[in-house]
């Protein structure tokens, strides 16, 4: 984090609650692949209006963490394609 903070002169993480909700994992995502809406009344990103975070996932990936909200079409038509 203190390497994006140098070099890009923005720091960027997410605080999720863990799986069984007793803890908190943080999330240190990539400057290059956030971008934030900007508030122009606030100095501050965590004031922004939205953040768009730019993921790379597997088909592994993408089923096992939204399988469950995909279609059996859905689910083949991403087997289909890799």
């Amino acid at each position: 984090m203190f390497i994006d903070l140098l070099v890009t002169g923005y720091n960027f993480y997410r605080v999720i609650p863990s799986p069984a909700g007793h803890n908190i994992n943080i999330e240190c995502l990539n400057p290059l692949e956030v971008f934030p809406d900007l508030n122009y009344n606030s100095p501050y990103i965590k004031d922004s209006y939205r953040v768009v975070i730019k993921r790379y996932f597997t088909r592994n990936e993408i089923l096992n963490m939204y399988g469950k909200e995909l279609s059996k079409e859905d689910i083949n038509k991403i087997e289909e394609r890799w």
